[in-house]
């Protein structure tokens, strides 16, 4: 009888031994799963910024046709149409600078994920390979 029951508490313990390594493996999967989220919300947020920036180039250029185009029809002066085109390339030149320090920092982030993904990677081989051992 108590060779039954310490069987018994042997497979209960075994059996709550395995689910607890697979909620600890649910766990890790969603701690990956959010890492990977938020990697892509901040590629995203990027790419957002990068569009932004690129309408606002546009903007300015299509502005700078306009005036060309009033220049030649001789309803704005040559000079008046060069300064403001001096102050849309100074506002194009801040823009751009502000997209090279984000790709900077974007780079940044996408070298730390892959450090991150490389831990979760190694971390999981451990546990799989801890859990095979036993």
């Amino acid at each position: 009888m108590s060779e039954n029951r310490m069987s018994q508490n042997k497979d209960y313990e075994v059996a709550l031994v395995g689910a607890f390594r697979r909620e600890k493996d649910k766990d890790i999967a969603l701690k990956a799963l959010t890492a990977e989220n938020q990697a892509v919300m901040q590629l995203t947020k990027q790419r957002e910024n990068e569009i932004k920036s690129l309408k606002m180039i546009l903007r300015f250029r299509e502005a700078g046709v306009k005036r060309l185009e009033a220049v030649s029809a001789g309803k704005i002066s040559a000079e008046t149409h060069l300064l403001k085109e001096k102050e849309e390339h100074l506002k194009q030149i801040e823009v751009l600078r502000t997209q090279v320090d984000r790709n900077q920092e974007v780079t940044r982030f996408a070298t730390e994920n892959l450090h991150l993904k490389e831990e979760i990677r190694r971390h999981v081989f451990f546990s799989l390979f801890n859990s095979l051992s036993q």
